[in-house]
């Protein structure tokens, strides 16, 4: 590793938050490693496109989305909601490639987690992008 990553930056700037007085630990050697300490009621699993993502996202988008929608999209609104977790202000376009699905039904996914207040747009049409909404992330860390 030539230079200090924003992965390792971002790992410092943001385990205080899910891990309050915890620190990373960084192992260099042939290869780097990591172990980051995370505390066990902040990790939920969910079976994600054949993997496992962990990560207090899903836990609430599900309880949040309404019944009658089925199992297929429910995934398909955590993996978006995953998504947009992980990357700053993604766009349409990102978030179809992000979740193997068409803009069209991208487009169709944004609206209801929109009208659940889990997603907004912020800044301008052609640079801006979607963010998780204060409440929502506020009800993450609670």
């Amino acid at each position: 590793m030539d230079e200090l990553g924003s992965g390792v930056l971002n790992v410092n700037k943001y385990l205080p938050v899910y891990a309050p007085g915890k620190r990373p630990v960084f192992i260099e050697g042939s290869s780097f490693k990591m172990i980051i300490p995370l505390d066990e009621t902040m990790i939920t699993k969910v079976t994600v496109s054949g993997g496992t993502v962990n990560g207090t996202v899903s836990g609430p988008v599900i309880d949040t989305v309404n019944k009658g929608i089925s199992e297929g999209v429910k995934q398909k609104l955590v993996e978006m909601t995953i998504a947009i977790y992980k990357v700053e202000k993604p766009n349409t376009d990102d978030l179809a490639k992000a979740i193997h699905v068409s803009t069209r039904t991208t487009k169709r996914y944004i609206q209801i987690l929109k009208q659940l207040n889990v997603i907004e747009f912020k800044g301008s049409p052609k640079t801006g992008g979607y963010v998780l909404t204060e409440n929502f992330t506020k009800g993450l860390l609670s």
